[in-house]
């Protein structure tokens, strides 16, 4: 909604114009933005984990593999090094629920918190975008096997149509 209740931490008791909602102000980008984040966590498997995530090659449930935008495994040194401000997380689900259908879909969240835009390497296999935190949602948009994240952007894609075109 956009309310930042003007840093106020403690507001619940508060009745008045801190804590009042003033719709007419409501930052409706924003809120649809937020709701295509919901939907697209409702559609997908892999995002609504009850369990731990897996390494991969593990039996079982939603496996996870963090990667360097290059697409190299991340390492105990990568984890603890500073510089580090991109990275992608890929979910896998080796075994879906039978009635999965495009839920079933592979994810792959792509963060570049650098202050200038990164190349990410996908891996093999058709990807489409979802989600891009720089310019919102609504439709899916096929990737290639490279593509340029902006600075600061969060992007959700997966192996399936999520959006109407």
């Amino acid at each position: 909604f956009g309310h930042s209740k003007r840093g106020n931490n403690n507001a619940y008791c508060q009745d008045n114009a801190t804590t009042w909602l003033n719709w007419s102000d409501a930052d409706l980008d924003l809120c649809t933005f937020v709701a295509q984040l919901l939907q697209a966590r409702r559609a997908r498997q892999a995002l609504q984990a009850r369990t731990w995530w897996q390494g991969e090659g593990s039996p079982g449930g939603l496996q996870a593999r963090w990667t360097t935008p290059e697409g190299q495994a991340l390492s105990d040194a990568d984890w603890n090094q500073g510089r580090l401000r991109a990275l992608a997380l890929h979910l896998h689900l080796p075994h879906p629920a039978p009635d999965a259908g495009t839920g079933a879909a592979d994810c792959l969240l792509l963060l570049n918190a650098a202050r200038e835009p990164r190349v990410f390497q996908l891996p093999a296999g058709d990807w489409l975008r979802h989600i891009d935190s720089s310019r919102g949602a609504g439709a899916d948009h096929r990737l290639g096997p490279t593509e340029t994240l902006p600075a600061g952007c969060l992007w959700l894609v997966s192996t399936r149509p999520l959006f109407k075109v």
